[in-house]
Parts: C-alpha cells; structure tokens; sequence
C-alpha cells in the first residue's frame, strides 16, 4: 500500500485479496442465513 497526495494506492496482490477476503466473508454470511432460512421453513411444516 502507498499513499500518494494522500490517496492510498494498493499493488495487485494487495487488492486481490481485500476482494478475496470481502467475497468470503459475504458468502459466510449469505450461507449463514440460507441455513437459518432453510432450518425455520422446516419447522413450520
């Protein structure tokens, strides 16, 4: 990471895994409600 004029730059490897790590923690949380969706749709029937 660089800061240039007060903007912060990151090199290619550097943002690839910032999207990396976004991308799991959303899929975590998405299946996280799949399965709580899934679990009380169960118990109503």
């Amino acid at each position: 990471m660089k800061k240039i004029n007060g903007e912060i730059y990151y090199d290619e490897n550097e943002f690839s895994d910032i999207i990396e790590k976004g991308i799991m923690e959303q899929a975590e949380i998405l299946r996280k409600n799949l399965k709580e969706r899934y679990v009380s749709s169960v118990s109503i029937r």
